[in-house]
């Protein structure tokens, strides 16, 4: 099943790094350092898994009206939202429709799907999914006592599938290099750049590391 590209490419020099939310912060303080983090990095990932549709509504509507580029939006089990705004990207998980209704539905809009097995990521894009975010790799506090999938694991998704792969959990800057090598197209990133004491000076962290010395070409297999 053929899949529209992203609208912002995944491929070109280095990798491409996705800026996952998270809550806590006022909500003013929240929206300004989206929108700083947003200048930055490749796609801004909006995940609200305890907000109704309502808020997460309101959110986007505060973000594009702020000058977040629409194009770098991503949000998170809210296939209503990214329609109802004309959002190009919909990132799809175990709470959302299944993906294939989904493309057969929108089938110009950009699927990405939360994968943690070689079997989902071969699943989804069958289904039609342009790319899959596979986690999570190395050791991370939000999956406390569950075992990493680990850098052979995450290669073996980039080798079974047809789309690109995007690595998420506990992704420290130092670790950019050997995800790369094992040919992810991306990685994401949430408390690694929304955690820390400066969020804009970690986002350009990761985007140099990231754009270091890597092209599509040599990390492929």
């Amino acid at each position: 099943m053929s899949s529209p590209p992203l609208r912002h490419s995944l491929g070109g020099e280095g990798m491409r790094v996705h800026a996952v939310t998270m809550d806590g912060q006022k909500r003013e303080q929240q929206l300004e350092q989206w929108y700083e983090v947003s200048r930055i990095v490749d796609y801004l990932h909006l995940r609200f898994p305890k907000k109704h549709a309502a808020d997460v509504y309101d959110l986007l509507c505060e973000l594009i009206d702020k000058g977040v580029d629409r194009e770098k939006l991503i949000v998170h089990d809210r296939l209503d939202g990214s329609v109802l705004l004309d959002l190009p990207n919909v990132q799809l998980g175990f709470r959302s429709p299944p993906v294939a209704a989904v493309r057969r539905k929108f089938p110009a809009i950009a699927i990405g799907v939360s994968v943690h097995a070689v079997s989902e990521a071969m699943q989804a894009a069958q289904d039609g999914a342009n790319y899959v975010i596979f986690g999570h790799v190395f050791e991370t506090r939000s999956k406390a006592g569950k075992p990493p999938r680990g850098l052979p694991q995450l290669e073996e998704v980039v080798q079974a599938v047809p789309i690109p792969v995007i690595a998420i959990g506990g992704i420290h800057e130092s670790r950019v290099a050997a995800v790369a090598q094992a040919g992810a197209h991306g990685i994401a990133v949430q408390s690694g750049i929304f955690a820390a004491a400066d969020p804009l000076k970690a986002a350009v962290a990761y985007k140099r590391a990231a754009s270091r010395d890597i092209s599509r070409d040599t990390i492929f297999h």
